[in-house]
């Protein structure tokens, strides 16, 4: 599988080179692909995520933004007490991404997490699996050189393998 880096404008600035990715041949990014999904009961959780992307513009993708760095990919948002306690029948919506400076950031899916092991999760674990393939091959890329982050740019029209 092959994926293609693209920026996504609205949320790039000065402080943040904010990109999603294409596979194959899908004319739809990733990130696209969770916006076009709906999720009624969740509306909080999409404002809440809507809020960290606004805030990582301003201040950067900080570490504190994001839930659960998970080896390779983390997810966004970081889920609070109070959205967790009304979430009865699920674990709330997940965002991955793979956040690789403060300034570099990759939104990729995410759904409705309905188990508590995103592996083993209906709705997420494609989504999971996808940011740890694509979070594995960038560190093997940037390890071999074949990707070089020398300025915020770099990844607009890379294509890696994953």
């Amino acid at each position: 599988m092959k994926a293609t880096f693209e920026p996504i404008e609205d949320l790039c600035s000065d402080y943040l080179a904010t990109y999603s990715v294409y596979l194959d041949d899908n004319p739809i990014t990733e990130y696209e692909q969770f916006y076009e999904k709906e999720f009624p009961n969740h509306a909080e959780e999409i404002k809440e995520i809507d809020y960290i992307l606004y805030q990582c513009t301003y201040r950067g993708a900080l570490s504190n933004f994001f839930y659960k760095h998970e080896g390779a990919a983390s997810a966004i948002p970081y889920v609070k007490a109070e959205i967790i306690e009304k979430n009865t029948i699920d674990f709330g919506i997940r965002l991955y991404c793979i956040r690789l400076r403060n300034d570099m950031l990759i939104l990729l899916n995410g759904d409705v997490k309905t188990h508590i092991d995103p592996a083993q999760c209906p709705k997420v674990s494609r989504h999971f699996a996808l940011a740890h393939r694509l979070g594995r091959a960038i560190d093997k890329a940037l390890g071999s050189r074949d990707l070089i982050f020398n300025h915020r740019e770099c990844l607009q029209g890379e294509e890696i393998n994953i």
